[in-house]
């Protein structure tokens, strides 16, 4: 018989690492925003975001931390509209990350 985890199920767990791990929260905020990077598409990455938010302590408490309004920061999260700067930056500024650059190597010729 094949077991096959619920979507909730997989959610709740990946909520445990990154609430409580924050080298697990680094790698799926990373992991997230290259796969947004690479594949245009933005409902993945804002079920990242929503995620990352609520095991931070929820969208109300991120916002007023990150000093936004919450619901703008709801809208976006929502996929209204999609998440500008001022709310990627809000989102981190409450949570206690930050966006770091890195310049992509070069391919050897």
């Amino acid at each position: 018989m094949k077991t096959t985890l619920s979507t909730e199920a997989i959610q709740t767990d990946v909520l445990e690492k990154i609430k409580y791990d924050s080298e697990q929260a680094r790698l799926y905020l990373n992991k997230g925003f290259n796969a947004y990077r690479e594949d245009k598409k933005v409902e993945p990455f804002l079920l990242m975001l929503r995620t990352f938010v609520e095991a931070n302590g929820g969208l109300d408490l991120i916002a007023k931390k990150g000093g936004v309004d919450s619901g703008k920061l709801s809208r976006a999260l929502l996929g209204e509209h999609s998440p500008d700067i001022i709310v990627i930056t809000a989102i981190l500024r409450g949570t206690g990350y930050y966006i770091s650059f890195t310049k992509k190597k070069k391919s050897p010729e």
